[in-house]
């Protein structure tokens, strides 16, 4: 990833961002009949406007991303197959005082999990992902989860 200023431009204000931030660390599920245990990963990228820009207000920084939690074991071959009941992904945004890719403090983003196959079973939800200084975390997923078809 990188870090930088973005200059003014014609209906830009110009800001600062930052870009391909990772995150990796163990996930373990406290429901494995809903979840599976695996490797999270989360990336983001995080923008500040040097002025109020529309909806977007300078002092704050906008955090978008992506999050994957991979089954532990889970197969290689099989990790880019499309609905992959060994993997789960989806979205990540908060708006923060600071920026999170540079300075370690407490925050939340909402998350979201389009349907996709989680343990084996169609799925979707939305919920929140805490982190703490050292990058350890919860997430909470409220989820629609459809029975087991036979």
């Amino acid at each position: 990833g990188f870090s930088g200023t973005m200059g003014a431009s014609p209906g830009f204000p110009g800001g600062s961002m930052t870009d391909g931030f990772v995150v990796q660390a163990n996930a373990i599920s406290n429901q494995p009949d809903a979840a599976f245990s695996g490797v999270l990963e989360m990336t983001i990228s995080t923008f500040s406007p040097a002025v109020d820009y529309g909806e977007q207000k300078a002092g704050v920084w906008y955090v978008r991303g992506v999050w994957t939690i991979t089954r532990s074991g889970a197969e290689a071959a099989t990790l880019n197959v499309r609905h992959n009941p060994d993997v789960l992904s989806g979205k990540i945004q908060a708006e923060l005082p600071y920026n999170p890719a540079v300075a370690r403090e407490n925050w939340t983003g909402l998350i979201n999990l389009p349907m996709s196959q989680a343990a084996g079973r169609w799925a979707r939800g939305t919920g929140t992902l805490s982190l703490d200084a050292q990058l350890n975390g919860y997430l909470a997923l409220d989820a629609n989860i459809w029975p087991e078809l036979q």
